[in-house]
């Protein structure tokens, strides 16, 4: 790691202000890579837990319930 670090204070003094930005947008576009494929593969767990959030009675028809019941109640 001191190697990277030693490399970037070697690339900020040399290598311009255009320089940086254009090596900041490279690694930010690189990271974003396994972020995206995270997300692409997570996408079907996250829908079906959406759908059985949203038609299971033990969670979320139990929060309506107990609203319209509260609701009742005053």
């Amino acid at each position: 790691m001191r190697y990277v670090y030693l490399g970037a204070c070697f690339a900020g003094a040399i290598g311009g202000l255009q320089f940086l930005w254009i090596f900041l947008d490279f690694l930010f576009g690189l990271s974003v890579i396994p972020n995206m494929i995270g997300v692409i593969g997570l996408s079907g767990v996250v829908v079906a837990k959406t759908k059985e959030f949203f038609t299971s009675e033990e969670y979320y028809l139990k929060d309506i319930n107990s609203r319209k019941n509260l609701l009742a109640k005053k």
